[in-house]
């Protein structure tokens, strides 16, 4: 913890978000630039995905949110997991 955030948390009180695990995402490797009629949002298509940041695995170069790789999501790692996002609903 704190591997990657020396000076402190985000202003969103956030801090190591980077460089835990690569998160898988939905899409299918492809070309940049990105294109969502393309197919690569397509989950019933197989292929490579997308994998983004860096993990614990990483230098401090390479944890960052830029960072883009891809593998066949049937050939998992220790390193690669994805990450929870809810979005929530308030009440008006």
């Amino acid at each position: 913890m704190g591997a990657f955030s020396p000076e402190g948390d985000s202003p969103s009180s956030l801090a190591d978000m980077s460089g835990n695990v690569m998160e898988w995402t939905h899409s299918l490797q492809k070309p940049y630039p990105y294109h969502v009629a393309d197919g690569r949002e397509n989950g019933a298509l197989r292929g490579a995905r997308v994998l983004r940041n860096g993990s614990f695995l990483s230098t401090s170069r390479l944890v960052r949110c830029a960072l883009r790789y891809w593998l066949d999501p049937d050939l998992g790692d220790f390193s690669f997991r994805f990450r929870m996002i809810v979005s929530l609903v308030l009440p008006s």
